[in-house]
């Protein structure tokens, strides 16, 4: 038997009676590493000329 969910235009499956994994916050600690730049100067940089390109 499934259980079948539908939010935000998306219907999920699951077998009835699995409980989810909760998940920490942690595991999503450094996922986005070097997006912005490897150092604190690149990463400043990179956001001011981000923030730059924005409309007023």
């Amino acid at each position: 038997m499934l259980e079948i969910n539908y939010a935000n235009g998306v219907v999920t499956l699951m077998p009835h009676g699995r409980k989810e994994r909760k998940r920490s916050v942690m595991d999503y600690s450094g996922i986005a590493r070097g997006v912005w730049g490897e150092t604190i100067a690149e990463i400043d940089e990179e956001l001011q000329r981000e923030r730059e390109s924005w409309e007023r």
